[in-house]
C-alpha cells in the first residue's frame, strides 16, 4: 500500500468532526416515526448533543415554550430537527408560528415529499430540506453547519 493510499484510507480525524461534541447543543428532533425519532436522536447523541424528543408539531411548540421559560436566561434549543408532515400540528405549520414571533433558532427540515411548494415554503422560512432517505452523514454535516459556531 502506498503512502497515498494508506492516507485515503484512514478515517477524518479532522477538528471539524468534533464540533457537535464540543458543542455540547441543545437539540429539538420532532418525527412522528418512532424509528426515525430514535435514529436522528441517536446520531445527534453520539456526536455530543443534548437531545429531546417529540412525535408532533403540537408537542415541539409545547417543548419550546417550556425550555425557553425553564431555562432562562438561556435559549431552550440551539437547532431543531423536523418532520414536514406530522399529525396534528405539521412541522412546517409549526415553524411558520415560531417565525412569525421571532423565534430564529435554526431548522433542519427532513420529509420524503420534498416538492417545490414544501422547498419554496421552507426557503421562506430560513429552514434546509433534507430529503429522505437522506444518509447519516448529511445530517451530521447540516448539524455541523448550524452548530459550529457553539464549538468556539
Amino acid at each position: 500500500m502506498t503512502s497515498t493510499q494508506a492516507q485515503e484510507a484512514r478515517p477524518n480525524t479532522e477538528p471539524a468532526a468534533d464540533k457537535l461534541t464540543k458543542a455540547g447543543a441543545r437539540v429539538l428532533v420532532a418525527e412522528d416515526d418512532p424509528d426515525m425519532r430514535d435514529m436522528v436522536a441517536t446520531l445527534l447523541r453520539i456526536n455530543g448533543c443534548e437531545v429531546t424528543t417529540v412525535a408532533n408539531g403540537t408537542e415541539m411548540v409545547t417543548a419550546l415554550v417550556l425550555a425557553s421559560t425553564t431555562r432562562f436566561p438561556r435559549d431552550g434549543f440551539d437547532l431543531i430537527v423536523t418532520d414536514v408532515r406530522m399529525p396534528g400540528l405539521t412541522g412546517m405549520s409549526a415553524i411558520t408560528r415560531l417565525r412569525d414571533v421571532g423565534y430564529s433558532t435554526p431548522v433542519i427540515t427532513i420529509t420524503a415529499f420534498p416538492d417545490e411548494s414544501v422547498r419554496k415554503q421552507a426557503r421562506a422560512l430560513d429552514m434546509l430540506v433534507l430529503e429522505k432517505p437522506f444518509k447519516l452523514g448529511d445530517l451530521r454535516e447540516a448539524a455541523n453547519y448550524f452548530l459550529a459556531g457553539l464549538a468556539t
